[in-house]
């Protein structure tokens, strides 16, 4: 026989090995795409069990102690991270010539969109937020006509819009949206993917609606007097960011959202959670970041202070 079986057909499924978050969500994947695959963890009850056996009522599924023939006979092997793939049993279907993958090996392959992956045990969070600075300054080139060829009012009063409409799919995932896209799609749209796509989107806006007010005191601003207007520029934006916190506290006792709090020790629960209050909670927070930004642009606009710009 040798020591290689990748020749010889003993199956064609792949077996999703993890009965975690990340197998679900291959297996979410494989199912969408119509993929034939089975389900095995080394533990004797996952705790994730029951949600497999809804998602996924018709597919084989093996707990406890991996079985080697049924290793052997799979097409390949996706390996939860949870789980080394130094483990005998995988190791000896990888011998033989069974190819083990992990999910983001899966999905860079299957992507069509540029992707950047950071990885690594330190220093992931400063990566990121260096692309982030990256990619909004990209973003600032690729907005600078619109920027260029726009009034500051009609910028601010765009940006706010834009803002707005970014918390739609926040209020939409607390009324279930996220449900519906789910169901759509087969699992692959969901809860996860939406904040993904919509934290992707948000987090530059901030950075980038600062330009035109920048812009405009490096244009304006008499010559010996640039620093003053950059440090009184900056200790509004200081302002800004303290009445923002000292509204968000106001806001948080008008509309109660608790999360539940268990005992370090005993695990008894001290607050329960409540979110009954979360969806008009972020709608008046939407209404906010619309009517707020526009409101200033008004006031400003029919006083003294208007600019052509």
């Amino acid at each position: 026989m040798g020591k290689t079986l990748k020749n010889l057909d003993l199956g064609r499924k792949s077996i999703i090995i993890g009965l975690g978050k990340t197998g679900l969500s291959v297996a979410k994947y494989f199912s969408a795409k119509g993929l034939p695959f089975d389900l095995m963890d080394t533990r004797s009850s996952p705790p994730m069990i029951e949600e497999f056996k809804t998602h996924f009522p018709d597919i084989k599924i093996e707990v406890g102690k991996l079985k080697e023939s049924s290793l052997l006979g799979a097409k390949e092997l996706i390996v939860s991270p949870g789980l080394s793939i130094k483990t005998p049993e995988i190791q000896r279907a990888k011998d033989f010539g069974i190819p083990v993958r992990g999910d983001i090996d899966i999905f860079s392959k299957a992507v069509k969109a540029p992707i950047i992956g950071v990885t690594g045990s330190n220093g992931k969070s400063t990566v990121v937020a260096l692309l982030a600075s990256i990619l909004t300054l990209a973003g600032i080139v690729l907005l600078r006509p619109f920027m260029a060829n726009n009034s500051i009012a009609r910028i601010i009063i765009v940006l706010s819009i834009a803002g707005s409409i970014l918390f739609l799919p926040s209020i939409g995932m607390y009324y279930g949206f996220h449900n519906w896209t789910s169901s759509l799609t087969n699992g692959v749209v969901d809860a996860k993917f939406i904040a993904i796509i919509n934290t992707a989107l948000e987090s530059p806006l901030g950075q980038v609606s600062m330009i035109p007010l920048l812009a405009w005191i490096a244009k304006n601003a008499p010559s010996h007097l640039k620093a003053t207007f950059f440090a009184v520029f900056a200790s509004f934006t200081n302002l800004a960011l303290s009445a923002s916190a000292l509204l968000t506290k106001y806001l948080n006792q008008i509309f109660v959202v608790t999360r539940e709090v268990k005992d370090k020790v005993s695990g008894e629960i001290q607050t329960t959670a409540d979110y009954s209050e979360l969806g008009i909670l972020l709608i008046v927070v939407t209404i906010l970041t619309l009517v707020l930004p526009i409101l200033f642009v008004f006031i400003i606009n029919n006083s003294k202070y208007k600019t052509s710009e």
